[in-house]
Order: C-alpha cells, then sequence, then structure tokens
C-alpha cells in the first residue's frame, strides 16, 4: 500500500497555512523596518497568531491521520515517518520565523512596532519557512508519493567511472548518505552559533548538554505558561516537535548525548569534516565492506539491489537533506526559554537527531536506531 491520494492531496495543500505564516511575520518586520506609519504590536501579533493557530491545527490533523495509516498499514512506517520528521521540520522552520518577532513580547500592545522590532530581525536567512519548505521542497515532497523503485537501467549508467564492481555502486550510495549527514549536522551547529564560528562554537557543547537534561515532560509542561504572546507560540511549536520526533526515534536524547560524548561538536565546523565525523561515529567503513560482499555474493541479483538502494538514497534526500535549511533561523529561538534552557539549543538537539538516527536506519548502522526502513546493509543483503 502506500500514503492514500487524500492525504497527499491535504499535505500539499499545506502550503496556503504555512505561507500566511510567513507572510504574517514578514507584513511585522516590514513594519518594523519601513516608514509605513504606525503599526500596533498587538495588531501585528494578533495576524501571526492567527495564522500559527491555523498551522498547528491543520497540520495536527494530519499528523493524525498519517500515524493513523501507519498503525494500519505497517508496511508504510517507514514512508509516514519521513512525513510526520519533515513536518517537524517544518515546525522547527515556524518557531524560527515566529521568534524573529520575540521583541513585540516586550512592549504594550498598542505600541509601535518600529520602536520594538530591531532592524536586524532577519540577521541570518529572511525566512526559514521560506527556506525549508518552498526552497527545500519539503511541501512538494510531503504532498508526492514515495519514490518508486525504477533504478536506472543498465550497469553503465548505474557506475559511470567504467569500474563494474559492486564496491563502486555501494560507496556511491554510503558517501552520498553520510555528506547529507554531515552537511546537516554542520548546518545545525552553524545555525546554533550564529555563524559566528571562530568565537561561539566553543560554548555549543555545554548548551546541547544542558538542553539534553531538559526532560519530555518540561518541554510539554512549559508550553501553557505565560511568558509573552510570541514565546508562547514558539513553546508550543516546539512542544509538537519534541512530539514528533519522540513518536518517531524513541528516546532520542539519548542519541544526541552519545554524539556529544563520542564527538565534540566543534569537529562539525565545515560539512566535509563533519561527514568525517558522522561516518566514523556510524561505523561506515564495516557497513561498506559488509554491503560489497552480500552484492558479491549474488551477483545475478546485483542490479535489482542496487536499484533499491539508490531508491533509499532519493528517501534520504527527500527528508535528510532540508534539515540544513531549517537550521538557518536556530538564533532567533535563544531569547525564548523553554524550562531552564532557550528553545535554540532545544530545537537543535532535535534536528540533530533526526539527522543522526534517521542517516544510521539509512545504512543500517550498529546503535539505537528507529529500525523504520530496510536500510543499505538489508537491501544489498536482497531483503525486500
Amino acid at each position: 500500500m502506500a500514503v492514500p491520494p487524500d492525504i497527499l492531496a491535504d499535505l500539499r495543500d499545506l502550503e496556503g497555512p504555512l505561507a500566511a505564516v510567513r507572510d504574517s511575520v514578514e507584513a511585522a518586520v516590514g513594519a518594523g523596518t519601513a516608514d509605513r506609519g504606525l503599526v500596533a504590536a498587538g495588531d501585528a501579533v494578533a495576524r501571526v497568531e492567527a495564522a500559527t493557530g491555523s498551522w498547528l491545527d491543520r497540520t495536527r490533523t494530519l499528523e493524525e491521520r498519517l500515524s493513523a495509516h501507519a498503525r494500519a498499514e505497517p508496511a508504510d512506517a517507514g514512508d509516514v515517518a519521513g512525513r510526520l520528521g519533515a513536518i517537524a521540520l517544518l515546525h522547527v522552520a515556524t518557531a524560527c520565523d515566529v521568534g524573529a518577532i520575540e521583541p513585540l513580547d516586550h512592549g504594550e500592545a498598542d505600541a509601535d512596532v518600529r520602536t520594538l522590532l530591531p532592524r536586524t530581525a532577519w540577521p541570518v536567512a529572511p525566512s526559514t519557512i521560506q527556506a525549508t519548505a518552498f526552497d527545500a521542497g519539503v511541501i512538494a515532497d510531503l504532498g508526492s508519493p514515495e519514490p518508486d523503485d525504477d533504478g536506472p537501467p543498465d550497469r553503465a549508467a548505474l557506475t559511470p567511472t567504467g569500474d563494474e564492481g559492486p564496491a563502486t555502486d555501494v560507496d556511491e550510495v554510503v558517501r552520498e548518505i553520510i555528506e547529507r549527514a554531515g552537511e546537516g549536522a554542520s548546518a545545525v551547529l552553524f545555525g546554533l552559533a550564529g555563524g559566528v564560528t571562530d568565537l561561539a562554537f566553543g560554548l555549543i557543547a555545554p548548551q546541547l548538554v544542558a538542553a539534553l537534561g531538559v526532560a519530555p515532560d518540561v518541554v510539554q509542561s512549559t508550553v501553557g505558561e505565560v511568558a509573552g504572546r510570541v514565546a508562547g507560540l514558539v513553546r508550543v511549536l516546539i512542544g509538537r516537535v519534541d512530539d514528533l520526533l519522540g513518536a518517531i526515534l524513541g528516546t532520542y536524547r539519548d542519541a544526541v548525548g552519545a554524539v556529544i560524548d563520542e564527538a565534540d561538536p566543534a569537529a562539525y565546523v565545515g560539512e566535509a569534516l563533519a561527514g568525517k565525523v558522522v561516518g566514523r561515529l556510524l561505523r561506515v567503513d564495516g557497513i561498506r565492506a559488509e554491503a560489497v560482499a552480500s552484492l558479491e555474493a549474488s551477483p545475478a541479483d546485483t542490479l535489482r539491489r542496487v536499484r533499491r538502494m539508490r531508491r533509499l538514497l532519493r528517501i534520504n534526500r527527500r527528508w535528510v537533506g532540508p534539515v540544513r535549511y531549517a537550521a538557518r533561523g536556530l538564533p532567533h529561538l535563544w531569547a525564548i526559554p523553554i524550562g531552564p534552557v532557550p528553545a535554540a539549543p532545544i530545537a537543535a538537539v532535535g534536528l540533530l537527531a533526526w539527522t543522526t538516527l534517521v542517516t544510521g536506519d539509512h545504512l543500517d548502522a550498529p546503535g539505537p536506531h528507529p529500525n523504520l526502513w530496510k536500510g543499505v546493509l538489508r537491501l544489498a543483503a536482497g531483503e525486500t
């Protein structure tokens, strides 16, 4: 089976509510940076509240429908998990955009937006929603069927270098998956540091460790606290991220803790180095060797198995690739507390967990991965 067409259509229709949140935030930012006459802070926040509320209502319904489908059709669990994870990334992006107008929480409702909102409201990117949902294509992918199994028709297309051994096929797939994870992890740490690598990366590890210590019940219990209307919206959005990732990945904070223990986040500076670190953490050399041995053991079936690995690669591209876009707006979340720590490192922990655990699952790496997809090792061994 597959995710039903009616759910896919409704996922595509999320474009409207998400664009409305983006536009309401950009209208507030524009009111603060242009000579347009008085715009009351309360009115600007009310528009953002209405748009964000609509987004939360629409996605809640779809999250429930997707989860119900996965329970009814366990074979679709991986496809559903990818879509739910993508919605979590969109919640992060929405929180980042909304967080940009947090200064409006610090004035009277009738105060002029221009007196409260700094002209640097978009210090990293114009809109994290725009980058993640539209530029990175998450909305389009959410509403599209899962990639099919039609791989390249012949070995020449599979191995353009001319090497006809299965080692080349495996290496191309594994290398791209690891490099994408490195790009995502590096982007999260870079975004968390606000792009100031030379002075801020030394502060990242303690902040992430502090975020790991915030229990899920604390994230949820602080959602309803009154600490400003904008901050309240961000807390609800991050609470939804935690709900989704917890349901998909389990105790994902433990996995991120293992990453921090084994590799200082400062090692993730630069995508190439980050990819090497992720590869070492997931013991990728052993995965390559085992996958190659499996392919060599059944040469008559190699093309079918490689085609299925390349289908997995397209799935990885869909659901892990957008992390680097969602991470751009993390600086907007530093001013908003969730329990004892800012929202920024809590959101970063979620993004790192999604990147690391889905990558591990797609590789069949050793470790506590959610086991929702048949990964490289299982596909190379011929599992169907």
